[in-house]
């Protein structure tokens, strides 16, 4: 037995899941309209075992300790999410406090959602977060104020990892750096754009690009450097980057990994023409992304081995001296036999070991 329904202002799916000998259930998310669950369950003649929250949202565990009340339940949470489980209450609470929308449309992607958010957003500062996702305690409060204090265009900010396959948390501090554009460019460590607070009005003539939908946050993100921001830095973790077994867009594989990786070689070509444009492109910014680009390059060169061809030429345009960040025989190898030639052994070696 498989019931799924939408329950609560932020439609959440909440699933019931039922054996038919044993009659007895687990209930996924029941993050509102407990009346709703418990009718399905009875309709079916089940009991509920197990309530389980995939994380600790309001919307998602809104309704558990009344489900629990009336089932008797046990209630399973990963441990990471208690702290944010214990706050759900006051998390309702500003989310009716602070006049939250939800915005409800048909799927097109997450760049169309942010257009449409933002049009209807009404507060000095915003910032974007995944659903799989939290934010730090404490930390939304401390960069606005941070940013208000300093008139900040961006308060960047480190984040913490949690990575629920291995079961641990590491802390990824932010890196200050003297060009921040070369910075989102990849010449550093520039953290991830959740943990970072935007000015509203500084971002406004910056859309998420759909010609960029796998990679939107980081042309999103060399866009904004590219407007020259006030930055102010919070010192502290900003929210915690979740991984888990069922998979991110970042990690994705096949046609959709051939894309990605030409989208972002497509951002880093047009970042830099603007920056040429501009008369900004300084050597050190013609560096910054080719450590990142060189591996892309590597990636494309599995299936499109021309186009990736025009990305080692282009590179060595923007640096004649460049060191690639590989074996001295490849290197010897490109140079002696060239890039196409060399990309052709490199393949039918992986194919005839076995890699992918």
């Amino acid at each position: 037995i498989h019931e799924v329904l939408v329950v609560g202002a932020l439609q959440c799916n909440c699933s019931i899941l039922g054996d038919e000998e044993t009659r007895e259930a687990i209930v996924i998310d029941p993050g509102d309209e407990v009346e709703r669950i418990l009718a399905i369950l009875k309709r079916h003649n089940l009991t509920a075992k197990y309530i389980i929250n995939t994380h600790a949202h309001f919307d998602h565990v809104g309704n558990c300790r009344e489900l629990k009340e009336a089932t008797g339940a046990e209630i399973w949470l990963h441990k990471a999410d208690l702290p944010i489980y214990e706050s759900a209450p006051r998390q309702a609470e500003l989310f009716a406090m602070y006049g939250v929308k939800p915005i409800r449309m048909a799927n097109w992607g997450k760049d169309w959602a942010i257009v449409e958010a933002l049009k209807v957003a009404q507060g000095e500062y915003v910032r974007f977060l995944d659903s799989d996702d939290w934010l730090a305690a404490g930390a939304n409060d401390a960069q606005l104020r941070l940013a208000r204090d300093e008139g900040a265009d961006v308060v960047v900010a480190g984040y913490q990892d949690c990575d629920e396959v291995s079961n641990t948390l590491h802390t990824l501090d932010w890196v200050d750096c003297d060009d921040f554009i070369a910075q989102q460019l990849g010449e550093g460590w520039s953290s991830h754009y959740s943990a970072f607070l935007f000015r509203r009005e500084f971002i406004a003539d910056i859309p998420h690009r759909q010609d960029f939908a796998f990679i939107d946050d980081r042309m999103f993100m060399i866009e904004v450097a590219l407007g020259k921001p006030r930055l102010a830095v919070y010192r502290k973790p900003a929210f915690v980057h979740r991984r888990h077994r069922r998979g991110r867009l970042q990690d994705s594989g096949g046609i959709v990994k051939t894309v990605a990786t030409w989208q972002q070689l497509t951002a880093y070509r047009k970042a830099l023409a603007m920056l040429a444009a501009a008369g900004e492109l300084s050597p050190r910014r013609k560096r910054a992304p080719l450590r990142f680009v060189w591996s892309l390059m590597r990636e494309l060169a599995k299936t499109h081995p021309a186009e990736a061809a025009a990305v080692y030429d282009w590179i060595h345009e923007l640096d004649p001296t460049f060191a690639a960040p590989i074996r001295r025989s490849l290197a010897l190898a490109y140079r002696t036999l060239g890039f196409r030639r060399t990309e052709r052994l490199v393949n039918l070696r992986a194919r005839l070991l076995g890699r992918p």
